[in-house]
């Protein structure tokens, strides 16, 4: 029958050791305990049998009744098991039992026991034995092999020990929290006593780390086998198991009861841990709590009911130290610290009476945290302590730090509020977030006070003695924070700021300020500068509208560097003299005009000297009258006078050459240059031509040199005239003054339009100079029929100018002149006309006055 309730109730060899152990600690130790010698349990493995040795008071005749009979337990409230046959499992792997204790020694005997199933091998440990401290296994076989395990516990910490021989000692520390609960539901033989012992352990490293391992099994004295639990704690208590004890009941209203104590055991652990003098372990311990890898329905439970009573527990430590609820603290990301780094610094402090700052050395638990109900800063929380930084009259960091990454971070957490909240932004922005010239811990503004300025524009610094608000240029120098600024309606100072009675040194300060901001489209109309004053070299103001204020220069043209150009441009300090009227751009300027008249020698070399800056303001009035005014020219021979500008020639060698080709070297007027740049190439001079000036071999230049042949040597023109031909040939203009060389006779001329002349015509027509007889009548030459025809376009004789012809006879000469026999018959086109064998010799005398007048 021993057998056969062994089988039903023992599955394993396993059951029958543990059996043994929980009946060695269920055994009285007071005589071992009066003699401060440990509790222990032997187990000695000798070939065919295992000898169990404890030191416990020994047997009583109850016990050897109880121990020879079934169902009769003498167990405590506090002992493990209930059915009275625990001892009787021996007999799963053994035939006979022998048991001597004090004066009994006694023997039980089977038969036809069946060998056991193999089973997994678990460690075991006294580590939740009431009594037994220390167990030792002796394998007889392999040379006297030891194997000991002792368990010491000194208030809330344990140690256990495990020795294998010549081995080093395998060492665990525990922390041990315990707490007896009462009101557990009764069930009857399974749990007669309403009182439970909940036993944590908490194993830990000895640099006092979490130490993480999962336990395959929790604890009721003896290992209870739970598979799927896989907690990092172990856990003892009085569960109601199996019948075979190899399991937890999960359906038992006492365990689910258990279930809410272990949590409550757990949650006293959690307050230790965080107040624990070992650093580590203050920070590290959640590593211990439970994770969704538990598969066991029952066990699974014990993670929300902790996670639960978690939240209510004061566990967490905030940065400066205090230990508040999870609820109260925040993480801080990594936008609201000085740097990326892990356990870095907030950029400012925390409330003193509503601290959220966790503290940095639970950064590696943060998942963790999170399940727990963990939440991070928000942008809000930041800007309340922001308005209590920037608020502060000692401690503020905005005032007194003066790191530039420290700023930048501050910048751009104010930036990302500008873009994605915009309620904490506009709270931002009545803050003093903006720090003003000379500096200083109280010199700061917000952006709704006045407006202010940046220090600097480019890389020229504001004059600082104006009556306006500047930033400080260190802060503007980082440009996250001028990024920020600018978003706070900071400005580059403008130009046309009001100044005051200000000296010399801050006048160039000003004036430097003015020339790099002075805009682009900026025209001298502008009023921007009219009340403008400078300094003379007497040191007196002048007012520049008054006044013309001139360079000292040695340069007889000037050139300046930037600086001094824009005075000139903008102020009105002037280099060279102003060519317009500043109250009137159509008319010269008055120093313009004086130098026109007293030195018209300057004026080409002001002109070409300072072109660039003229052209920039001139007008068509303008144009004209520069043009108009008389400059000097000088002849090949030394000759000089004064000639309008406009029909002046440059001294370019093109024209020299010109000129020589028809003998006019040495008269021909070209204009005279100023001697600083007479020597220099000539081609740079293309300016001069907007006014007239001439420096090609054109129409103009040829009919100057046509005008000096009529002036001086009216006979070389026909020998020249071919010459000309190609110059003359697409221009039309000739026929608008006298300029037909008509010859009369040997030694005399004329000069003519060419509408008073014909080409092949009636030697005798008075009516029109009949060209081509006059030439002939000179010359044996060749006559320049293309050119006077083509060129000229001198057509010759039809019937209508004989007829206009005979009225001219008509008009002029009586009638019986007309028909004098002495007079000759001419048929021409059919029409018969008398003419005089020898007519009154006429003369034209060509009208010059148009182009003398231009001369001295």
């Amino acid at each position: 029958m021993l057998c056969g309730v062994s089988r039903d109730i023992y599955t394993s060899v396993d059951s029958v050791v543990l059996e043994l152990i929980q009946n060695a600690d269920d055994a009285t130790y007071g005589y071992a305990e009066s003699e401060n010698c440990t509790p222990y349990l032997k187990f000695a493995l000798l070939p065919g049998k295992v000898i169990l040795e404890y030191n416990e008071d020994g047997f009583t005749r109850d016990d050897v009744n109880r121990i020879c009979d079934i169902n009769q337990s003498n167990k405590g409230e506090n002992d493990i098991g209930e059915k009275g046959i625990g001892f009787k499992s021996v007999f799963m792997m053994a035939s006979k039992a022998h048991i001597e204790s004090k004066e009994y020694s006694f023997s039980f005997r089977r038969n036809n026991v069946s060998e056991p199933k193999p089973s997994r091998n678990t460690e075991r440990s006294p580590l939740f034995l009431r009594h037994i401290k220390k167990l030792s296994i002796v394998d007889h076989e392999a040379q006297f092999s030891t194997i000991t395990t002792s368990y010491e516990e000194l208030e809330e910490r344990g140690v256990l020990t495990r020795e294998d021989g010549d081995s080093e000692p395998d060492v665990k520390h525990f922390h041990i929290f315990r707490q007896v609960f009462d009101e557990i539901p009764t069930e009857g033989k399974k749990r007669k006593n309403p009182n439970a012992e909940v036993k944590l352990a908490f194993p830990f490293t000895p640099d006092h780390k979490p130490l993480i391992e999962r336990q395959p099994d929790v604890f009721a004295r003896l290992p209870i086998n739970s598979t799927g639990v896989g907690l990092h704690f172990l856990v003892h208590s009085d569960f109601s198991t199996s019948a075979n004890r190899e399991a937890v009941d999960e359906k038992s209203a006492g365990n689910a009861v258990l279930l809410g104590k272990i949590a409550e055991v757990f949650q006293v652990a959690a307050k230790h841990f965080s107040n624990d003098p070992c650093l580590p372990l203050r920070h590290q311990w959640m590593e211990f709590l439970p994770d969704h890898s538990i598969s066991s329905t029952f066990w699974s439970a014990l993670r929300v009911k902790i996670e639960s009573a978690l939240k209510g527990t004061l566990f967490l430590r905030s940065r400066s130290g205090r230990v508040r609820l999870i609820s109260d603290l925040r993480y801080l990301p990594e936008m609201f610290r000085d740097s990326p780094e892990e356990k870095s610094n907030p950029l400012f402090l925390d409330l003193p009476d509503d601290e959220k700052y966790l503290h940095p050395d639970y950064e590696a638990q943060l998942q963790r945290l999170r399940t727990l109900g963990l939440k991070d800063l928000t942008p809000e929380e930041m800007v309340d302590r922001v308005e209590r930084d920037v608020k502060s009259k000692l401690l503020s960091c905005m005032r007194t730090n003066v790191e530039d990454i420290w700023h930048t971070h501050v910048a751009m957490f104010f930036l990302f509020c500008r873009d994605n909240y915009p309620t904490e932004w506009a709270r931002l922005q009545e803050l003093p977030l903006i720090p003003l010239f000379p500096g200083g811990y109280h010199n700061w503004t917000s952006n709704s006070n006045a407006d202010v300025y940046f220090t600097t524009v480019g890389n020229l610094s504001v004059p600082t003695d104006l009556n306006i608000s500047l930033i400080t240029a260190d802060a503007a120098s980082c440009p996250a924070r001028k990024l920020l600024f600018t978003a706070l309606r900071v400005k580059d100072a403008p130009f046309n700021l009001s100044g005051h009675n200000i000296g010399l040194e801050s006048s160039l300060s000003h004036l430097r300020f003015l020339w790099w901001t002075h805009p682009k489209d900026y025209t001298d109309d502008s009023k921007l500068y009219r009340r403008l004053h400078v300094f003379n070299e007497k040191k007196d103001q002048l007012f520049r509208l008054s006044s013309e204020i001139f360079f000292c220069s040695d340069d007889s043209f000037g050139v300046r560097e930037l600086f001094p150009e824009w005075l000139r441009d903008v102020i009105g300090v002037q280099e060279y003299p102003r060519h317009v009227d500043r109250g009137n751009p159509t008319e010269l300027s008055p120093i313009f005009e004086r130098i026109s008249k007293d030195c018209p020698d300057r004026v080409v070399g002001l002109l070409w000297a300072h072109w660039c800056e003229y052209n920039k303001q001139i007008s068509e009035p303008i144009r004209q009258k520069v043009s108009d005014v008389r400059v000097p020219y000088t002849t090949g021979d030394g000759t000089s006078g004064k000639l309008k500008l406009r029909l002046s020639d440059l001294p370019l060698p093109a024209l020299k050459k010109a000129c020589e080709s028809f003998a006019l070297d040495a008269c021909y007027p070209f204009l005279t240059l100023p001697g600083e740049v007479a020597g220099r190439d000539l081609t740079g001079w293309d300016c001069l031509t907007f006014f007239g000036v001439n420096k090609e071999l054109n129409l103009q230049f040829y009919l100057w040199i046509l005008f000096f042949f009529k002036k001086l040597k009216g006979g070389a023109v026909q020998e020249r005239a071919e010459s000309c031909q190609s110059a003359l040939k697409e221009v039309r203009c000739f026929n608008k003054g006298l300029n037909v060389f008509v010859p009369t006779s040997p030694g005399s001329f004329s000069w003519n339009a060419p509408e008073e002349c014909l080409w092949d015509a009636p030697s005798y027509m008075r009516s029109k100079i009949p060209l081509l007889a006059r030439y002939r009548s000179i010359t044996d030459a060749s006559v320049p029929t293309e050119f006077f025809q083509e060129t000229l376009l001198i057509r010759n004789t039809t019937s209508t100018d004989l007829l206009e012809e005979l009225e001219f006879i008509r008009r002029r000469l009586p009638l019986p002149f007309c028909l004098f026999p002495r007079h000759c018959q001419h048929t021409c086109l059919g029409i018969t006309i008398a003419v005089p064998r020898s007519p009154k010799r006429r003369t034209y005398t060509a009208d010059t006055t148009s182009l003398a007048s231009q001369l001295p």
